[in-house]
């Protein structure tokens, strides 16, 4: 998508909250967004994180990977004990190929 379109896109996006104004006015004002209101990104009780904050803490490797992020533990060695032990469990699991093939083209709803 080009420059133009998603300009085009966003003037459309512009123009149906602007004739819609009054329903997100209420609807930002009612308790159900009070953390909206209330309280900025990042902030403790803000189910929203603070984008710039999180680029800051996070240590990015080469590759883009993120390799450490101050209050998260992926505990990778267990992550990666937990996959020896679901590939030495699988075959008993009792799934045969075509079976298999069908779960995963099933919609999850």
């Amino acid at each position: 998508m080009d420059m133009i379109q998603r300009m085009g896109h966003s003037m459309t996006f512009l123009r149906q909250v602007w004739k819609n104004k009054s329903v997100l006015r209420r609807l930002l004002g009612s308790d159900n967004f009070a953390f909206v209101r209330d309280y900025p990104p990042g902030h403790f009780y803000s189910p929203i994180p603070d984008l710039r904050e999180l680029r800051q803490q996070a240590r990015v490797t080469r590759d883009g990977a993120v390799e450490n992020l101050a209050g998260i533990e992926l505990n990778e060695m267990r992550q990666l004990q937990m996959v020896d032990r679901f590939a030495q469990i699988y075959g008993e699991l009792g799934y045969t190929p075509p079976q298999l093939d069908a779960l995963h083209s099933q919609e999850v709803i």
